[in-house]
């Protein structure tokens, strides 16, 4: 979570519009998978590896190797009723993204399906195949989260979230309407103070803040992996980007806002250009941040929280 990244994300992170044709070669089951996972086929010979894998009885498909590109997508060891390509985004960087859905399982599936794991195979053509990159991207079909609810006011909704993410980190960053933190700032000299709050939460598991490190109209959300994903007038993306390190630690960190013993800090390593830290703790989110870069140090170190229905200090609880 810092400046640099975020205006990072906001400049360049934009899609074009899509030309890639999709065909669907093969889709099935599989009871054993083995190792094979999502990826990208570029020779004969690689298909018919992964043709013979996977049991397949048709023959294999002609493919333009020089033009064309096949996709393989397997469900990861998640069970489930079929894989579906949900959207193509050809990137400006010769990335392409294929984003899909493994279906959940229902009462129409055959038993003895349900407990196999579904595969796809497509063909992508009308693209650069020597030099266009395929990146995976799943979508998670989520139940809705009933807008503008108190999530996190009441007890029994103070789950509600983990659904949409990974519960380890979903603990460490909560994003319930209603919480807020209010942190000291120092930076260029100066001691300053900001809160942030949420506002709202859409129901396809957006948080919706007031104001975010200087920024209107963001929004942040947790991924299956637990992934930190943000959201702004200009698309979404990773929060932070790559190279990060994620480490969950039992150690104490002290803040006028309390003490705190289970934490996730999240660090890139130094360098001459910039570097940061965010220490989140669990059950509360953020309590420190710093980074360093050109223009000198600065630190927002929380001061107070209401996150949940607690408040922090412990000794302003009502």
């Amino acid at each position: 979570m810092i400046i640099k990244t975020l205006i990072i994300f906001i400049v360049s992170i934009f899609t074009l519009s899509s030309d890639v044709k999709v065909d669907i070669l093969a889709q099935g089951f599989s009871v054993k998978p083995g190792n094979l996972q999502n990826s990208v086929i570029k020779n004969g010979e690689e298909l018919k590896k992964v043709w013979n894998r996977l049991e397949i009885k048709n023959e294999l498909p002609p493919v333009d190797f020089d033009k064309e590109l096949i996709a393989v997508l397997v469900s990861k060891g998640k069970l489930g009723s079929s894989i579906e390509i949900s959207k193509v985004e050809r990137m400006p960087d010769q990335t392409v993204n294929v984003r899909y859905v493994v279906k959940p399982t229902s009462q129409s599936v055959p038993n003895q399906r349900s407990k196999m794991f579904p595969y796809l195979i497509v063909k992508l053509s009308s693209l650069d195949a020597r030099k266009s990159q395929l990146k995976f991207v799943e979508d998670v079909l989520l139940p809705p989260v009933p807008v503008n609810t108190a999530i996190g006011q009441v007890p029994s909704y103070s789950n509600v979230l983990k659904q949409y993410g990974d519960a380890g980190t979903v603990s460490f960053f909560p994003l319930d309407k209603g919480n807020s933190w209010t942190y000291k700032v120092e930076a260029r000299g100066k001691v300053g103070q900001e809160t942030y709050s949420i506002l709202s939460v859409s129901q396809d598991g957006w948080s919706v803040y007031d104001n975010f490190f200087g920024k209107k109209d963001i929004a942040m959300r947790i991924d299956p992996e637990g992934n930190i994903l943000v959201s702004s007038n200009n698309g979404a993306g990773d929060f932070y980007t790559p190279g990060v390190q994620k480490d969950f630690k039992k150690s104490e960190l002290s803040t006028p806002a309390g003490k705190f013993d289970e934490l996730m800090v999240i660090t890139v390593p130094q360098n001459d250009e910039f570097w940061f830290k965010d220490v989140y703790a669990k059950g509360v989110g953020l309590v420190y941040h710093e980074h360093k870069s050109p223009k000198g140090t600065a630190k927002y170190t929380l001061i107070k929280a209401h996150v949940n229905g607690k408040t922090y200090p412990k000794t302003a609880e009502k």
